[in-house]
């Protein structure tokens, strides 16, 4: 069964233990935030970006046409990228100095109808694309929440349906953790991919990922579209 899924990007924080916007660090050829926006359209009908913290300088980073070579871009991939960029909805939070869990309120708040959506943040770069066909795949209308774990330990991104919507933008929570939900609406998917449970939060986790080479995440884009 065919979903519509709209993707939630989180790229608001100050990225305070980083030391600099981690949107905007390069991750295989490409900025963080472009990255994540290409790999989350293989699976997304739209995807809401919030921003925050210095908004006008990563806004204007975000776009892939007008920064890639035409002479690497295969017409195929740059329909992709195109659409993508279609599919980009950017939004600004003015709260964001509360965190993630204002941002996401936001993001929902300016969503249009959707089934599901995908809650992802910026600073998970390194998820191939296979994990996100995976992921969309795991969606089963008898959960309202599909979470992916890996050895037990349980990790991010997160899908969670339009039902669960309302609990979110009406609560004076400030976690999304703070929102309960009852365990049999909840789906926790075992995952190989160990990606799950790394994100990027200071220059030593950056420098694990920083040699993934940019020839290799367009492969595997094509591969996907």
């Amino acid at each position: 069964m065919n979903y519509n899924i709209t993707g939630i990007l989180i790229a608001s924080g100050y990225s305070g233990r980083m030391g600099k916007l981690k949107a905007l660090l390069p991750f295989a050829g490409m900025s963080f935030i472009n990255g994540i926006i290409l790999k989350m359209s293989l699976v997304c009908n739209k995807i809401v970006v919030v921003l925050g913290y210095e908004y006008e300088i990563i806004r204007n980073e975000i776009g892939l046409i007008n920064s890639l070579s035409s002479s690497i871009i295969r017409p195929k991939l740059k329909e992709f990228i195109i659409d993508a960029e279609k599919k980009t909805q950017i939004v600004y939070n003015e709260n964001f100095s509360k965190g993630m869990f204002s941002s996401l309120q936001k993001a929902i708040s300016a969503a249009e109808s959707t089934d599901w959506f995908l809650y992802h943040f910026v600073d998970q770069p390194n998820l191939p694309c296979l994990f996100y066909k995976s992921f969309v795949n795991q969606i089963d209308a008898s959960y309202n929440w599909i979470q992916p774990s890996y050895d037990g330990k349980k990790g991010h991104p997160i899908i969670f349906d339009r039902h669960f919507t309302n609990l979110i933008v009406s609560s004076q929570k400030t976690s999304l953790k703070e929102i309960e939900l009852p365990v049999e609406q909840k789906k926790i998917w075992s995952t190989e991919h160990i990606n799950v449970l790394e994100d990027i939060d200071t220059e030593e986790d950056y420098k694990k990922f920083s040699g993934t080479k940019f020839d290799n995440l367009l492969t595997e884009i094509i591969n996907f579209i």
